[in-house]
This record gives structure tokens, C-alpha cells and sequence, in this order.
């Protein structure tokens, strides 16, 4: 028995919570009744503790010791995060001048963060890698494409690196049309079951345009040689193909999802076009879509198979707004505001070709910028999570319109109905601020790690401008930063319906995330100070709305009590308590 007595400590926390069932266990001896209970017992245990896990989150910014830092790839494996970014040396904030990889636990705490050293004769200054993509071999190495400025001309790059960033092999790819000619951007890259790498990227066509591009792709043994290289491309001077993800079926068909668009600026003629390739394992054409001519369509910047082999893809639809072009018009994409965005995902029968559904995941907001990065099947097999970034305008507190940017994260079911939306968004402390999401993947745990970049946002006591930190994002299964924000109930009657103020942690040390859901599930905006206990105000930012998830830096604030408080327009208060612990 008094093995069932260690059992119960277990669920109660001390013997003294055992003394109203010890009568029980005496009756119960050696009873039938008594195995029964053994049995049921022995049965809930697992679920009991499987039950009782929680998803880690985090939501942190870094500089990783340069001026300025953004992250491109996350990489999320059974005991550690790794990262790749871009370290950038000035103040402008547009030199890239080296590529990292950084190492964290499991709660984003950063335990390294190293250069890629590359074993090529030329300075330093000479290499900068942009926009590098990473994933994991099956011999548990890394792999890593992106582009590199080598000899003042750009080229494709793929790296090998062991679990400490160090290179252990790497290869320059050049143009296949001109070994010196300029302009190769490496998006994708997938490793074959034989262990043979494909990258796939977008070349420049000599004597095109400068956005008269073609999509490559290329084909390296394990020890980086070169099988082949097949390029895709129209009508020199008058079609731009790009290529953003590339993926690989059960059979070792590559498929690759693209953007394909008209470029006539003389005849003022602009399409765009999803596109998708279907190629064999020697990269020979299988078949090639385009989604519908009388539509306007972003790239395919990812795409995934469901259980049929149909494809997912994270795209964007085009609208035009016409009554902000000028006449007669430059060069079309180059106007503010003239193509509109709206983060879309659609499923595309791989047998018709036709569109089966497709749901726009913008919340509301179109805009030039707006796209999804990343899309991925959620483990349960209950639908998929894209994450992407929308553009807004916010009031500024004087009546102005600012720009801003949000990041997202949502889910679809199979059959393409909205499962959830979340917005994650820091507390205005400047003017113009941005929250991009570059790449996402799901985590051991079952929750979504997000990397990026936070533009203009103060996160310690240093607050520089040009501000431009690599974000790390973990929330869990339901896209929620604050544990449980999918159970949010509102509590609180502010004016329009009821409301609730959903904070974490509690207490705090540095920053404070906040959730604001409201009944009605109408948008609401509110503004937001924080009170001490003596009711001085020591934080307070310009109009905030619902439904979305802030982050605000507390660094400063000394220990003890405070309260943040939001107001309506009309001057309807909540308030929720908070402790600040140093």
C-alpha cells in the first residue's frame, strides 16, 4: 500500500492530503475492488502526465553585438534553437557584412553565436551573404544557400556546417548563362534521399533587363560537385521568373513554387502570376502551372503536399488600387501603393490544376509589402500554420497616419476555414516601427518557433536610431504567446462589450506581454498607460487596438506594484495589476 500512498503524494503534493482515502485503502485490501482501482490508476498515469505539459514561449530581441542584426532562418531540433542571420555593421542599416549562426536552449536564452568563416582567398569585406537559408542534413550537419558578393560580383553560395557553425565545406555557384555575370539569388535549397543537395535560385538573364530573371536550379553530390544545373525561363527581356521554395515528393520529384510576371514598361503591361514547376530527379520539365491569366497573384513564397499530394500554397492575391497611379506612369511595381497585397492561402489540385479553395489570411489589411514567409502542416494533421507579416496604418495620437508593420501567425483547416488569427505587435515607443517574420517552423514541443526582424523598437536602455534587432519569437499550438489566449473569456464591461486584459509574465522582470480580447470580437482601440501604486504614469503610447498580442519593455522601472490601464475614447477605464520584480 504504501506504494499507492507514493502515487497519490505525487498528485496531492504531501501525505497529510493522504488521510481522508487511508480508511479506503484499509477497507480496500486485498479486495477486487481494489485491483479494479490499481488498474484505472495504472491506466490515467500516462495520460495524467501527458496531460499536464505545457509549450514554452518566449519573445525576444538581440542585437548579437553588431549595430544592427536580423534573423532569416530558425532551425528547431529536440534540445536546441539554431538561428541564421545578418550581422550589419552600419548605421544606415543596409550593409550586410557577415552571415551568423546562433545557438539558443529551448527558451530562446542565446548560448553562442558565430560568423560563417568561409575558406575562400579574398578579404573579409569582399563577402556578404544575404538572405541565407538553412536546414538540417540527415547526418545531423547543417546546410546553408544564400547569395555573396565575391570579387564585386554577386554569386550563389552553399555551405556545410557542424553543430558548432563551423564550415566544413562550402562552394560558389555561379550563373550558368555567364560565370561573371552578376545577379544570382539563392531562395531554395532540400536535401534527396541519396544524400545529394538541390538548390534552386533566380539568375539574370545577359542581355535582358536587370528584372528579366530566370529560375536555375542545380544539383551537387555530397561532397558538393556538380550533377547539373537546368534553367526555366520566357521571352528574353519581357518575362521575369523567380523562384522562392523548392520541395521534393515521395518519388524524388522537385517541385519548385515561383512568381512569374510581365514586364513590358512600354506597353504599361503588367501580369503576375503564381508559379509552379514539377521536375524529375535529373531535373527534367514534367509540367509547369500559372495560376488564372485574369488574376493578379503574388509568389508561391512556400508551399507544402497535403495526404493527396496536392499542394498548399502560402501566396498573396494582387488587388490594383488605380487612383494612386500617375500618368503616364514609371516603371509599375516602383509606385507606393499601386499593387496591394493580401496574404492568401490556396490549395491547387495537382491533377486539374484548378484552385480548389483559397482563403485570404490579411485580417483586413491590404498592402505593398504585405506576404506570408512560411506555411507548414500543423503535427496533429488538423490543418496548416502560416506565418507572414501585414501592413497598417496607425494613428499616430495627433490625428496623423502613420506606417506600420505586423507580424502573424494563422491556421486553416483542410479544408481552408480560418481556425485562428494572431497578431504580435510591440508598444509604440517611436514613430515608425516594423515586426517582420521571416521564417517559422514547428518545435518538439508541438508550438511554433518564429524568427525575423524588429525595426525601431526599444528593448533595453539603449535606444539608437535606425534601430534594426534579429527577433525570436516560440508561442505554443494556438499561436499564443500568453499561455491560454485561446480561452480568453471576457470578464470586464467596457462600453461596447466585455473585455479582458490578459498579461505575462506576472511578475515581470524586463518585458511584459499583453493580450486584449474583446466579446463582440469587434476591433477596438484603446490608449494605454501604466500607473505606479502612487498613481504617477511611467509608460503610456500612442492608440493600441484588440485582439492582438503587445510586448512592452519594462527595463527600466524599479520593483513594486503597477497597473495597466486602458482607456476608450470616451473615457471608459479597465485596469489590470501587475508586479515588477528585479
Amino acid at each position: 500500500m504504501s506504494g499507492f500512498k507514493q502515487i497519490f503524494k505525487l498528485y496531492l503534493g504531501n501525505t497529510e492530503n493522504l488521510k481522508p482515502i487511508n480508511m479506503y485503502f484499509k477497507l480496500l485490501q486485498d479486495s477486487y475492488f481494489l485491483r479494479l482501482v490499481k488498474l484505472f490508476i495504472i491506466s490515467i498515469l500516462p495520460v495524467s502526465f501527458n496531460l499536464s505539459q505545457t509549450t514554452t514561449t518566449f519573445n525576444k530581441r538581440d542585437d548579437f553585438g553588431a549595430l544592427n542584426t536580423q534573423l532569416t532562418n530558425v532551425t528547431s531540433l529536440a534540445e536546441a534553437i539554431y538561428f541564421t542571420g545578418l550581422r550589419i555593421d552600419t548605421f544606415d542599416g543596409h550593409a550586410y557584412t557577415s552571415t551568423f549562426i546562433a545557438k539558443s536552449d529551448l527558451y530562446g536564452n542565446i548560448q553562442f553565436s558565430k560568423n560563417l568563416e568561409l575558406p575562400f582567398p579574398a578579404p573579409p569585406y569582399n563577402i556578404r551573404i544575404w538572405s541565407p537559408v538553412s536546414i538540417v542534413s540527415s547526418d545531423n550537419t547543417m546546410l546553408q544557400c544564400g547569395n555573396v558578393v565575391f570579387d564585386g560580383w554577386y554569386r550563389g553560395l552553399l555551405t556545410r556546417t557542424n553543430s558548432n557553425a563551423e564550415v566544413i565545406k562550402a562552394v560558389l555557384i555561379s550563373n550558368p548563362f555567364e560565370p561573371s555575370f552578376e545577379d544570382i539569388a539563392l531562395r531554395g535549397i532540400l536535401e534527396m534521399d541519396s544524400g545529394d543537395i538541390v538548390v534552386s535560385g533566380t539568375i539574370t538573364h545577359p542581355g535582358g533587363f536587370s528584372f528579366d530573371g530566370d529560375i536555375a536550379v542545380w544539383r551537387f553530390d555530397k561532397e558538393f560537385n556538380l550533377k547539373w544545373v537546368r534553367v526555366f525561363g520566357d521571352e528574353l527581356g519581357v518575362i521575369h521568373d523567380g523562384s522562392y521554395k523548392i520541395i521534393k515528393d515521395k518519388d524524388q520529384n522537385i517541385y519548385i513554387g515561383g512568381w512569374k510576371f510581365s514586364v513590358y514598361p512600354e506597353r504599361y503591361d503588367f501580369k503576375n502570376y503564381i508559379k509552379v514547376l514539377k521536375l524529375d530527379s535529373l531535373g527534367n520539365k514534367l509540367w509547369e502551372y500559372h495560376s488564372p491569366e485574369n488574376e493578379k497573384w503574388g509568389p508561391a513564397y512556400d508551399l507544402l503536399f497535403d495526404k493527396d499530394e496536392n499542394l498548399i500554397i502560402a501566396t498573396a492575391k494582387i488587388y490594383e488600387k488605380k487612383d494612386s497611379l500617375p500618368q503616364p506612369p514609371p516603371v509599375r511595381w516602383v509606385i507606393t501603393g499601386t499593387n496591394l497585397y493580401y496574404p492568401t492561402i490556396v490549395k491547387l489540385n495537382t491533377k486539374t490544376f484548378e484552385m480548389e479553395w483559397e482563403r485570404p489570411m490579411g485580417n483586413g489589411f491590404y498592402g505593398p509589402e504585405n506576404n506570408l514567409s512560411r506555411i507548414v502542416a500543423d503535427p496533429k494533421g488538423d490543418g496548416y500554420v502560416a506565418s507572414g507579416f501585414f501592413d497598417v496604418n496607425r494613428n499616430d495620437g495627433r490625428g496623423a497616419e502613420i506606417p506600420d508593420q505586423r507580424a502573424f501567425l494563422c491556421k486553416v483547416s483542410p479544408e481552408g476555414d480560418s481556425l485562428w488569427f494572431r497578431v504580435y505587435d510591440a508598444v509604440p515607443e517611436v514613430v515608425e516601427k516594423r515586426n517582420d517574420v521571416e521564417d517559422m517552423e514547428i518545435s518538439p514541443d508541438g508550438g511554433y518557433v518564429m524568427c525575423g526582424v524588429a525595426f525601431g523598437i526599444k528593448i533595453d536602455d539603449v535606444n539608437r536610431p535606425n534601430d534594426i534587432r534579429a527577433w525570436m519569437l516560440k508561442v505554443d499550438e494556438y499561436g499564443c504567446l500568453i499561455p491560454g489566449c485561446q480561452l480568453t473569456s471576457a470578464s470586464t464591461n467596457l462600453e461596447a462589450g466585455l473585455v479582458k486584459i490578459s498579461t505575462y509574465p506576472n511578475p515581470v522582470s524586463d518585458v511584459l506581454h499583453f493580450y486584449i480580447s474583446s466579446e463582440n470580437q469587434k476591433t477596438e482601440t484603446y490608449t494605454m498607460e501604466v500607473l505606479s501604486q502612487t498613481g504617477t504614469v511611467v509608460r503610456n503610447s500612442i492608440p493600441i487596438m484588440s485582439d492582438i498580442t503587445y510586448s512592452m519593455s519594462l527595463f527600466d522601472l524599479p520593483a513594486g506594484i503597477y497597473f495597466l490601464q486602458l482607456r476608450t475614447e470616451r473615457g471608459a477605464v479597465i485596469t489590470e495589476r501587475f508586479v515588477v520584480a528585479k
